[in-house]
């Protein structure tokens, strides 16, 4: 599958200028919100196993993906990416299995990381910069906007649902739905919560504390000082939207068009305490495990 560097090579290997990367190319700029907050941190985080990154669901995903790996499914959406993470999961899974890999987000950073793996890997990665919530999934002033008939065997995603408040939601499940072949399926996880998290700065400190603490550990390379200020800038970052009971993200994949063939309910233990515990950490949390197939 990769050559030449493993799977830990190669987050160790671009770790060490994603963050860079990010600072400089994030669209939104720098300061509060920018994704850039959210970005810059992420590899090195994920490195130090306190991401909520995909392969926390690695077994989720592999066992899915490869059934629709065998069932010559290869046509894949990759639907919003912090990294190439989950770009990963789906090249392993689907191993020798002829795959053709879309990937779209509205940052260049994650496409630009994609496209990074693809190169070191061998993989030919077509990447989109993109709104989901759009029918094209294009955007403006992009030259690159799904062509309006395109449909694909296959759309997965990790957590990319919180992102989106109720009718966002909605309008996303549809968008997939019209992009799917018939037959065609959606493999997607994604927490349940009821209600907004808001982070205090006593978790924010703890979370600072935390990344200082697994670097020691490690021996990671970077500052105190640039680590402290990727924590603080992560934790607030996220904008995460409450997705409700198990029952409740079922009916909106129902109400889609999807067949719900799988929704099993995962609680995942986590490295990062509840004292420090803030959206897109690798806290302790409930998951619901998705399978939804256009009839």
């Amino acid at each position: 599958m990769v050559t030449g560097l493993g799977s830990d090579a190669l987050l160790g290997q671009s770790s060490r200028w994603s963050g860079q990367l990010a600072e400089q190319v994030c669209g939104s700029g720098l300061g509060e919100g920018s994704c850039a907050d959210f970005h810059a941190p992420w590899q090195v985080l994920r490195k130090l196993g306190l991401a909520a990154g995909p392969e926390r669901h690695e077994t989720f995903f592999r066992t899915e993906l490869a059934r629709q790996a065998v069932a010559g499914n290869r046509r894949v959406l990759i639907a919003g990416s912090a990294d190439f993470g989950m770009l990963e999961i789906v090249h392993r899974a689907f191993g020798g299995h002829l795959l053709e890999p879309t990937v779209v987000d509205l940052c260049a950073t994650p496409l630009m990381l994609c496209a990074w793996y693809g190169a070191m890997t061998g993989l030919p990665v077509r990447t989109v910069l993109g709104d989901l919530n759009e029918p094209d999934m294009g955007r403006a002033g992009a030259s690159s906007a799904l062509p309006e008939d395109e449909e694909f065997d296959l759309i997965t995603t990790h957590s990319l649902l919180r992102y989106f408040d109720s009718t966002g939601r909605k309008r996303l499940l549809r968008n997939w739905y019209h992009r799917l072949r018939p037959g065609g399926a959606v493999v997607t996880v994604t927490r349940l919560t009821s209600s907004v998290s808001v982070v205090s700065e006593t978790q924010a400190s703890q979370f600072a504390e935390c990344v200082l603490d697994a670097a020691r550990e490690q021996g990671c390379e970077w500052s105190p000082e640039q680590l402290r200020d990727w924590a603080a800038r992560f934790v607030r970052a996220g904008h995460f939207h409450p997705t409700g009971s198990v029952e409740e993200v079922r009916a909106v994949f129902e109400e889609a068009g999807l067949t719900v063939q799988r929704l099993d309910v995962r609680t995942l233990g986590g490295a990062v305490g509840a004292s420090a515990a803030a959206p897109g950490t690798a806290q302790g949390a409930e998951y619901a495990e998705i399978v939804a197939v256009r009839p």
